[in-house]
C-alpha cells in the first residue's frame, strides 16, 4: 500500500513498509515505534517445536523473527513474519520469519534397528550353531545371497566367552583343539567389517533373568568394539526342542557345572531367558532385535546335548527361510 500525504515543501511517500522522504520537512514528527521484538522460540510438543510468533513493527533495527521449534524430534513450524509498522510517521517491518527446526526426527535417534539390506551378515555361536548352519543354510539363501553371509563358531562359546574381549572365540584365524573355532568362507564384500551380526548366545550356568541380562549386555560391548560397523545385531537363543519342550527325559535344569556336561544339556529354553533377551533389545531399540524362536522338527536319534544331527537340515532350511525375507 502506497499512502501519499502533503507537506511543507514537498510530499511524504509511505509504504507498508517503509518511509521515503521526497523533500525535506521542517515539520514536528512523532517519536518513532519501538523496533519490532523478535518472535518467541518454538516450544517443544511431542518432541518438535511450534511456530515462533513474528515481533511487531516500528522503527529502528528490523525485528528478529521468531525462533525454530526444538531440533529433537519432528521438526517444528517456522516463526511467523513480524506486522508492519502502519503509523504515518513511519514503523519499519516487523520481524523476519523464525527459522524453522530440524527436519522430521532432527536429533532424534531411530526407533528400530537398521532393516537392510545388508552387504555382509555374520552369525556368531556356539559349535552346535555351526552345525545347522554348514547343514545347508547358505545353500538355502541363495547363491547371491549366501555369498554375503559368513560366521565364527566357537566350542564352549557361551556368552561369557563373546564377552571376553581377549577370549579364544574371538580368534581371528581358526583354531583347532577342545576349545576350538570354525570360521567359514568370508561374505565376498566387507568380511572385514559385516554390517549384520546374528548372534547366537546360550549358556545353561545362567540361572535367572538377571544374570542373562548382565551378560547379554556385556556380550553386546564387546561385539560393537570388534564389528564396530555393525549395524543391527540380532540375538537368538539355541534352537528348542520341538514345542519347546524337552528331550531329555530327565529334563535337567540350567545350573552350575552344566555347560560342559552333555548329559545335563536340553533344548527347553525357560522363559526368564526369552524375557532378559526383549529386555536387552529393548535397552538397545536402535541395534538390537530378537530372531524368532526357532525349533527343531524332532529331537535328535541319540539324546547328545543339543547336538541335532540329521534333524539340523530342516533348521538351516527354516532359518534361511527367515532371513531370504530380511536380505
Amino acid at each position: 500500500m502506497t499512502m501519499w500525504v502533503p507537506a511543507r515543501f514537498g510530499f511524504i511517500v509511505l509504504t507498508a513498509s517503509a518511509l521515503v522522504v521526497g523533500c525535506a520537512d521542517n515539520t514536528a514528527s512523532l517519536p518513532p515505534k519501538a523496533a519490532g521484538t523478535g518472535g518467541a522460540a518454538g516450544r517443544a510438543v511431542d518432541g518438535g517445536g511450534v511456530s515462533g510468533t513474528g515481533g511487531a513493527g516500528g522503527a529502528g533495527p528490523i525485528g528478529s523473527g521468531g525462533a525454530g521449534g526444538a531440533p529433537t524430534g519432528s521438526g517444528g513450524a517456522a516463526g511467523g513474519a513480524g506486522s508492519d509498522g502502519m503509523l504515518p510517521d513511519g514503523g519499519t517491518p516487523g520481524g523476519d520469519a523464525g527459522g524453522s527446526a530440524d527436519g522430521a526426527g532432527g536429533g532424534k535417534p531411530p526407533s528400530k534397528p537398521s532393516g537392510g539390506p545388508f552387504m555382509c551378515t555374520e552369525v556368531i555361536g556356539l559349535l552346535t550353531t555351526g552345525e545347522w548352519y554348514n547343514a545347508g543354510f547358505e545353500d538355502g539363501l541363495g547363491a547371491d545371497l549366501g555369498a554375503r553371509w559368513q560366521g565364527r563358531f566357537a566350542h564352549y562359546g557361551y556368552v561369557m566367552e563373546y564377552a571376553k574381549p581377549d577370549s579364544y572365540a574371538w580368534s581371528p584365524t581358526a583354531v583347532g583343539g577342545v576349545n576350538n573355532v570354525t570360521l567359514t568362507a568370508p561374505c565376498t564384500q566387507g568380511g572385514a567389517a559385516p554390517d549384520r551380526i546374528v548372534y547366537q548366545a546360550w549358556s545353561w550356568e545362567l540361572t535367572t533373568e538377571e544374570a542373562w541380562v548382565t551378560n547379554l549386555e556385556a556380550a553386546l560391548v564387546t561385539i560393537r568394539s570388534k564389528r564396530p560397523s555393525v549395524r543391527r545385531i540380532d540375538l537368538m537363543t539355541i534352537v528348542r526342542c520341538p514345542m519347546n519342550g524337552w528331550c531329555h527325559p530327565d529334563k535337567p535344569p540350567l545350573g552350575p557345572n552344566t555347560d560342559h556336561n552333555a548329559t545335563k544339556q536340553d533344548c527347553h529354553v525357560p522363559e526368564f531367558v526369552d524375557s532378559a533377551f526383549a529386555k536387552v533389545a529393548a535397552n538397545h531399540p536402535e541395534l538390537v532385535t530378537v530372531a524368532p524362536k526357532f525349533e527343531a522338527h524332532a529331537c535328535a536319534a541319540n539324546i547328545d546335548g543339543i547336538h541335532l544331527g540329521g534333524a539340523n537340515r530342516p533348521v538351516a532350511a527354516d532359518i534361511a527361510t527367515y532371513y531370504k525375507t530380511m536380505p
